[in-house]
């Protein structure tokens, strides 16, 4: 696996984030539609940015291996596709 460098992590983060939130928005808690589910895939996707987010403020910090795992699980969800760095 390559690893890349904060800024990076950082971007796929957010947007993998906002790629979720758009699976759960018209379905959130209470609401018709909910999903557990995806609404605990989102969660973690918020809880992965947070810590890209916290790599790029503390030099030599990694975000956590479990970020990967994470990504790969929503991939496989309803057909979501994180973000892989390029147009298209």
């Amino acid at each position: 696996m390559e690893l890349m460098n904060p800024a990076e992590r950082h971007a796929q983060a957010l947007e993998s984030e906002r790629k979720a939130w758009i699976l759960v928005a018209d379905k959130l808690p209470g609401a018709p539609g909910h999903d557990p589910n995806l609404w605990e895939l989102w969660k973690a996707t918020v809880e992965v940015a947070d810590e890209a987010k916290r790599a790029l403020m503390i030099p030599g910090r990694r975000s956590g291996a479990g970020a990967e795992s994470v990504l790969q699980h929503l991939a496989h969800e309803a057909d979501f596709k994180p973000f892989k760095g390029g147009p298209g």
